[in-house]
């Protein structure tokens, strides 16, 4: 599910002659406050953030020196994100995207959804190795998606409103390295793989829900999701603590989201409810984020238009 925190790039023509792209950090207070849990600094530094980010640029100049004859101008960038990094909401799919659709409009190279979300994987690999493809589709597509691997991410038709409360455990933690345990071992425990199959039988059942709009289903399968990850050690006290927290303030569902290891968990409420598990979560030590569905996804804008809370836009 896309939701409505965001990062966003503005880009503009470079006067400079020494490079084809520059960078600038800006307003990354939100997403770097509570980084130290179980990061150094360093693992989670400007350097580290921007080495992706320059991956995606050169990826869109490299396109458009091959499909469009004449100058490429050169670029700045910068970037600002309200997206905790290290959280697991997709803070490096958001910045990798919107970077990828600023750029090659102001160079004026035209790219689908569907090719920024090939080309985003070339940061993303960088950081998490071998990701599926299921945050750049989020954050690129919006709204609500099914997501098989190897198969275009499908846009679901949900009806119902989906309130949901997200909880910022302040720990955090680097997905790559999370991935490949799981991965190791799923490979070696016949166990763990029986747990990974009933968990794609429950998002299958949760697809269901979604289209019918049967929350209550809903949070059980969020409920019974959790406690395989848990099973499967990719939990983490501080998720189970805001976990339990919005499931004693009335969550109809709750259960981490990302690679797990901290960051954050996510909490399906009744409307009326919401207000008041985000404020169990906070006082159990978590930042809460009530948040809605972003239904149009990645949004460029040029400056002369209005500036509507979106993803990415050039100069």
């Amino acid at each position: 599910m896309a939701i409505n925190l965001y990062a966003r790039v503005k880009v503009k023509r470079s006067e400079r002659k020494d490079e084809e792209a520059t960078f600038k950090l800006s307003d990354f207070r939100e997403a770097l406050t509570r980084e130290i849990s179980q990061l150094t600094l360093g693992e989670l530094s400007s350097e580290s953030i921007l080495k992706p980010l320059k991956l995606a640029v050169e990826a869109v100049l490299r396109e458009a020196k091959r499909k469009i004859k004449g100058y490429i101008p050169k670029v700045e960038v910068e970037f600002s994100s309200q997206i905790p990094v290290g959280a697991g909401l997709g803070s490096s799919a958001s910045l990798a995207s919107a970077t990828i659709a600023a750029v090659s409009h102001l160079v004026g190279l035209s790219l689908s959804k569907d090719r920024i979300y090939e080309l985003t994987f070339i940061p993303e690999r960088l950081i998490h190795f071998n990701p599926s493809g299921i945050d750049q589709a989020t954050v690129i597509y919006g709204g609500v998606i099914f997501f098989r691997r190897s198969l275009k991410p499908e846009k679901l038709d949900v009806k119902a409103m989906l309130p949901i409360v997200v909880g910022d455990t302040g720990v955090r933690r680097l997905t790559g390295p999370l991935v490949q345990s799981l991965s190791g071992k799923l490979k070696r425990s016949l166990t763990a793989r029986s747990f990974l199959d009933e968990a794609e039988k429950l998002a299958l059942t949760a697809v269901k829900a979604l289209r019918t709009g049967d929350l209550s289903l809903l949070g059980s399968l969020m409920d019974r999701n959790q406690e395989l990850l848990a099973k499967l050690e990719v939990s983490h006290e501080s998720l189970e603590k805001l976990i339990w927290a919005a499931k004693n303030a009335g969550a109809l569902g709750a259960k981490l989201t990302g690679a797990g290891g901290g960051g954050c968990m996510i909490a399906l409420t009744r409307p009326e409810d919401q207000a008041k598990v985000a404020e169990a979560i906070r006082k159990a030590g978590g930042k809460p984020y009530l948040v809605n569905v972003d239904h149009e996804g990645l949004k460029v804008w040029s400056r002369e238009d209005s500036p509507s809370p979106c993803k990415s836009e050039f100069l």
